[in-house]
């Protein structure tokens, strides 16, 4: 892949991860958006759609290293003077008119460091405090994900609990390495 549609595919991908909010059938379509390393062409993501997370969405983005990546690409595309300011947005999760809000490394640390349940706490600690407006919680894997089916269990199970405890909080899957 080259560099070009290297970082396509990374807008690509960030924006179905991050900024769109409208499920498929809510824009017209009648079926699933698929997002993966064929996905290189970012005129394909509706503008509205990108104005309308910018919005309304309200995220917190817990990483370590590997997790940065999404956001580097969320950057290049910000920071393109072509865009005229339509993938701008913010790490520190201040809610400003035409900026997407992202508390950037919110909750400190990733799925799987120091172990496999303190970030579940972690989250808890954060949707629960004093001025949290966050509706989206997402969180990366370094390299942890390549364990045991039952570190991914429990992974999914505290997944499927904070769902249940946040019905209006919506919580993004993450995979891990490709090995």
């Amino acid at each position: 892949m080259n560099m070009l549609s290297s970082t396509s595919f990374t807008a690509c991908l960030i924006l179905a991860l991050f900024i769109t909010p409208a499920p498929p059938a809510a824009a017209g379509g009648s079926g699933p958006i698929i997002i993966d390393h064929t996905c290189t062409v970012l005129e394909e993501i509706s503008e509205a759609w990108i104005v309308t997370a910018k919005d309304e969405l309200r995220l917190c983005y817990g990483h370590s290293s590997h997790g940065s990546q999404p956001v580097t690409g969320m950057r290049v595309l910000m920071d393109d003077p072509t865009h005229e300011g339509l993938y701008d947005f913010n790490y520190d999760g201040d809610v400003e008119p035409g900026i997407l809000s992202l508390e950037d490394s919110t909750p400190s640390g990733d799925l799987g460091n120091p172990d496999y349940t303190t970030w579940a706490s972690r989250t808890r600690s954060h949707l629960d405090g004093s001025g949290s407006d966050r509706n989206v919680v997402i969180w990366s894997w370094c390299g942890q994900a390549d364990t045991t089916a039952e570190n991914i269990d429990i992974y999914l199970g505290l997944m499927d609990q904070l769902e249940t405890d946040y019905p209006d909080v919506t919580f993004v899957y993450m995979t891990g390495h490709l090995n």
